[in-house]
């Protein structure tokens, strides 16, 4: 199985921590945060394969996430 760089962005703690377990226990290198903000300071440090976004998040919201995503790292699949 391949492993990817996957960047999960939730505001729900329960959420985010199943997530980074399950794909972690996959073998993937896997960076949770909790806000859009966390989430664009990790997009400008490095590429990630894979995105998942949570689109109601308070201050950025996924929605500006993915529109900052897809100008910095079009390849990074959301």
């Amino acid at each position: 199985m391949l492993s990817g760089k996957i960047l999960i962005i939730d505001d729900e703690n329960s959420i985010r921590f199943f997530l980074q377990e399950l794909l972690e226990k996959d073998g993937h290198r896997v960076t949770a945060v909790a806000s859009g903000e966390e989430a664009l300071e990790r997009i400008a440090e490095k590429k990630f394969d894979l995105a998942l976004v949570d689109l109601k998040l308070q201050g950025i919201s996924g929605t500006e996430v993915l529109r900052e995503l897809s100008q910095e790292a079009p390849d990074t699949v959301v």
